[in-house]
């Protein structure tokens, strides 16, 4: 069991691996949904963000859950030391993938039409819904190839990947977007899709795996290895975007697509942060959760160690979200969607306890507890789903945010209870602190947001931003200890050494 300095240290360096690279494509997005807001508007955006939910649903079904129960598979056998069981999972993966979204995309055409009535409340999508099964095919096969990266742990590789596949598809779909309007986002959908499968694909290809003879027949009948917790992944991936779908066509169908839109747009800037924070760890902490799993101690240790990290690298986006909510709307959109503002604050709120209880749904998936990962996830879809209509009808639009806040407070609390009963998961005192802290900070960055005056509320920001700022590096600080070079790199920023005085 290593030192848990050098456990920090290592979710760290991870994190600032796959971190980076999220940065980049994030600083990416940001720009290419600023421009493409202007192209679209709201409206658009909300036809966005339903084709998007459509085609993650479809994707979820082709991949059966492939993908994740593949880097299970790869990141068990690399942990035995078993390198041509792992090329050949590899392999597998890499193939079932193509073989199912060849699958996935003829369902879609037979489907279209029930489809499009089902969430745009008419047929005139479904010949776009068809087509966009271009997208499902390369989408899952770009799964299986990032699968595969994600399982050996090839984490310099995956960051390459998001990068360079985030670039190239804003670089082609604001000219497509200028000139075609909504009428670009199905190419444009399929376009990322294929990006994103050429450059994983030279990413595995950069492995020199050890070469393992199999015909397509040996890959289909050897997958049944990963059918089993496949199908819990394949359950919960539909389900999700199922509900985020549903929650979609709700406030579409209640509220309008310019609802739509202002909802998307509230979510996406939300989520910047902290969802930037999980996508980074999320990288290797599965992996390296699986290598554990079987010693309940040193994993808990590892949910302990990474749920204080997700809250310290979280902590200061998420209270500078909520103290410049108007402000960050109409900076990453404009002026048609500072109503969107009114939703962040709730978002936050939900968000914060995503970053507490992430790493803990990761035990279910790491131990192969594939029974309690369906009906977790089943339960808490169905619940988000129901309180997110109760909201809607009592609030408005505002009611799915509120909605989202209440069901992570919930999920949380169960996620816990759950830990505890599969590897006997008792939080830290390191965990207890830092969830009052932030908890707390949040709260001031929830008052900060409604006060009046633009100045007072300002000022106040700022002063509650930094204050979580210098909170985090002090707590990180703290966990790699004054020689890591991290730290002795921090110390040169103005102000640092100030921020860090009792620390070091």
């Amino acid at each position: 069991m290593s030192k848990p300095s050098e456990s920090y240290s290592q979710i760290l360096k991870s994190s600032s691996i796959i971190g980076g690279a999220q940065g980049i494509q994030y600083v990416i997005s940001l720009i290419r949904a600023r421009i493409v807001a202007d192209f679209l508007g709201p409206a658009g955006d909300g036809l966005l963000a339903m084709y998007q939910s459509t085609l993650q649903v479809l994707t979820n079904i082709a991949l059966m859950g492939m993908g994740p129960s593949g880097v299970r598979q790869i990141a068990d056998a690399t942990a035995k030391s078993d390198p041509t069981r792992a090329s050949r999972m590899a392999k597998i993966v890499g193939r079932v993938c193509w073989v199912t979204g060849v699958i996935g995309w003829a369902l879609t055409v037979l489907m279209a039409r029930p489809i499009s009535e089902w969430t745009f409340g008419s047929s005139e999508n479904a010949q776009s819904i068809a087509i966009l099964g271009a997208a499902l095919v390369l989408g899952s096969a770009a799964a299986g190839q990032m699968a595969i990266l994600q399982g050996f742990r090839r984490l310099r590789d995956l960051a390459l990947v998001n990068v360079f596949s985030g670039l190239v598809a804003t670089l082609v779909c604001l000219p497509v977007y200028y000139y075609f309007g909504t009428q670009g986002i199905v190419p444009i959908f399929i376009l990322t899709a294929a990006l994103t499968w050429g450059f994983a694909a030279w990413g595995v290809r950069r492995m020199n795996l050890e070469s393992v003879q199999m015909g397509w027949k040996d890959a289909i009948a050897d997958s049944k290895h990963l059918v089993g917790l496949g199908l819990a992944f394949m359950w919960s991936g539909v389900i999700t975007s199922l509900g985020e779908l549903t929650l979609k066509a709700l406030v579409t169908r209640e509220l309008g697509e310019v609802a739509t839109g202002l909802y998307q747009a509230a979510w996406s800037i939300s989520g910047m942060f902290a969802l930037f924070i999980i996508n980074a760890m999320g990288a290797d902490f599965y992996p390296r959760l699986t290598a554990t799993i079987s010693d309940k101690k040193a994993a808990s240790d590892l949910v302990n160690q990474q749920t204080e990290i997700g809250i310290l690298m979280a902590l200061p986006g998420l209270v500078a979200s909520l103290a410049f909510a108007p402000g960050l709307m109409l900076v990453l959109k404009n002026r048609l969607y500072l109503p969107a503002a009114d939703l962040l604050p709730w978002f936050i709120v939900g968000l914060l306890f995503r970053v507490i209880s992430w790493p803990m749904g990761y035990v279910m998936l790491a131990q192969g507890a594939s029974r309690w990962f369906v009906a977790t996830e089943t339960f808490f879809v169905a619940l988000h789903v129901g309180m997110g209509y109760f909201a809607i009808e009592r609030i408005g639009l505002q009611g799915v945010s509120v909605a989202f806040a209440a069901l992570y407070i919930i999920y949380t609390i169960c996620m816990r209870a759950l830990s505890r009963h599969l590897i006997g998961l008792e939080w830290s005192a390191g965990v207890w602190r830092l969830m009052f802290l932030a908890g707390l900070m949040v709260a001031l960055g929830f008052g900060v947001e409604r006060l009046e005056s633009f100045w007072i509320s300002s000022g106040a920001g700022v002063i509650v931003t930094c204050a979580a700022g210098v909170f985090s590096l002090r707590g990180v600080a703290h966990r790699l200890g004054s020689d890591h070079r991290w730290i002795q790199l921090a110390m040169k920023l103005p102000g640092a050494r100030l921020a860090l005085r009792g620390i070091l």
